[in-house]
């Protein structure tokens, strides 16, 4: 439910900014996107597991670095392509 709430909040927030062009529309906006992760995501109330922690921390790393390098050629190829396509 939270994951929804989000994507909603965070939807209404972006037309705020792209619709409406006001300082009380754009705060409006920014407030909607923040809240949820203010709020944040509910947690389990327990997390038993017999996935060591080793293993469990090795993931994150992983995925972090996996995420981080996926990002950043998606950022440069976009400029790439951006200024390839924007020279014709």
């Amino acid at each position: 439910m939270w994951w929804i709430a989000t994507a909603a909040a965070t939807a209404s927030g972006l037309s705020l900014f792209v619709f409406w062009r006001s300082i009380t529309a754009t705060l409006l906006g920014l407030c909607l996107i923040v809240s949820p992760h203010l709020i944040g995501a509910p947690q389990l109330a327990v997390t038993h597991t017999d996935v060591p922690d080793a293993l469990s921390h090795q993931f994150v790393i992983v995925v972090t670095l996996t995420s981080f390098v996926f990002w950043v050629l998606v950022g440069s190829l976009t400029s790439i392509a951006y200024r390839r396509f924007s020279l014709r």
